[in-house]
């Protein structure tokens, strides 16, 4: 079945809008991760979709820029009522964080990984600051209070 059917037909049995953001894991020149340029990309499709009930993010990344997801999570959720991800394979890293931040509309079929949100040096390795689950209770609260990525 053609993509495009197979995303129509997603929309019409979850009742929903679909945003796909697939990247690569392939390493090398054609390697593809998590990272700031898919802003824009997302925004105009948003812009030409319109304030909507529900969109769901179908999502597949070995993970990026870990700077990413609070920004384009925020934004989508300014486009609707309801937000979920829909991860078919894996969501490591950033796309973790970018599944984690649906307060429990994650919809999964496969796996997640840990995130390093930032990174602090001790003794003599370099570790996490946050854990992921400090990150997603301070993610969740930001969401809960309202607050958007741009305040």
């Amino acid at each position: 079945m053609e993509t495009k059917l197979l995303i129509k037909d997603l929309e019409v049995k979850r009742g929903s809008k679909v945003i796909t953001y697939f990247t690569s894991d392939r390493q090398g020149p054609v390697n593809a991760r998590v990272a700031m340029d898919i802003i824009p990309v997302i925004s105009n499709q948003l812009r030409l979709m319109g304030k909507t009930d529900k969109i769901d993010l179908f999502l597949y990344s070995a993970g990026g820029d870990t700077m990413v997801p609070w920004r384009l999570v925020s934004m989508i959720r300014e486009y609707c009522d309801h937000f979920s991800v829909l991860v078919p394979y894996k969501a490591h890293s950033a796309a973790t964080m970018i599944a984690g931040m649906t307060l429990n509309n994650l919809l999964s079929t496969q796996k997640a990984t840990p995130i390093y949100y930032a990174w602090g040096k001790k003794d003599k390795g370099w570790v996490p600051k946050l854990s992921f689950r400090e990150v997603l209770e301070i993610e969740k609260q930001r969401v809960k209070d309202k607050k958007s990525f741009w305040s």
